[in-house]
C-alpha cells in the first residue's frame, strides 16, 4: 500500500501518512469485517482517496504544488537504483507520462499482475473501463518514438 501511496504522492512522508490515514480508517471503520477477498484488493481505494486527500491538503497548507509522480519520479528512482541499461528508465519515463488512470492500470496489470477484474474492483471502475484504459495506455505507449525498439 505505501508503493500505491508512493505512486500517488512523489513525497514519501506524505504517502506514509496516507497509508496510515487509510489503515485508520478501515480499522475504525469496519472493526468485525471478515475480508472475502484480498486486503490490498480492498484497501486500494482507500489508500488512493487518502493520498489524493492527503497532498490536496498539503498543497493548500504551504500553498505550493506537492511533486507529481508523473513527473518523473519513479524513472529518476528506477535510473538511481542502477539498473544497468536505458530500457527500464525509458520505459518507467513513458509509463510516468500516461494519464493517472491508465498509469495506475498498468503498474496493476503488470507489475503486481492483477487481474482485470481485480483492476476494476480496485479502482471501482467496470472491468470494460479497465480495458479500455489499459488499450489506450498500450496505443499511447506503442507511439513514442522512443520505445520503438520494443515494438
Amino acid at each position: 500500500m505505501f508503493a500505491l501511496a508512493c505512486r500517488t504522492i512523489a513525497d514519501r512522508d506524505l504517502a506514509a501518512d496516507a497509508v496510515q490515514e487509510a489503515t485508520r480508517y478501515w480499522m475504525g471503520r469496519f472493526p468485525g469485517f471478515v475480508l472475502a477477498g484480498e486486503v490490498r484488493t480492498f484497501l486500494h481505494p482507500v489508500v488512493r482517496h487518502s493520498a489524493i486527500r492527503i497532498a490536496e491538503k498539503h498543497r493548500r497548507a504551504t500553498g505550493a504544488g506537492t511533486p507529481d509522480p508523473a513527473s518523473g519520479n519513479a524513472a529518476s528512482q528506477t535510473a538511481a537504483a542502477g539498473d544497468g541499461g536505458d530500457l527500464p528508465r525509458r520505459i518507467a519515463e513513458a509509463v510516468a507520462s500516461l494519464p493517472e488512470g491508465q498509469r495506475e492500470a498498468v503498474h496493476l496489470r503488470f507489475a503486481e499482475g492483477r487481474s482485470l477484474a481485480e483492476i476494476a474492483v480496485g479502482l471501482g471502475v467496470p472491468v470494460g473501463t479497465v480495458k479500455s484504459r489499459l488499450s489506450l495506455a498500450m496505443r499511447a505507449l506503442a507511439a513514442r518514438s522512443d520505445l520503438r525498439d520494443l515494438w
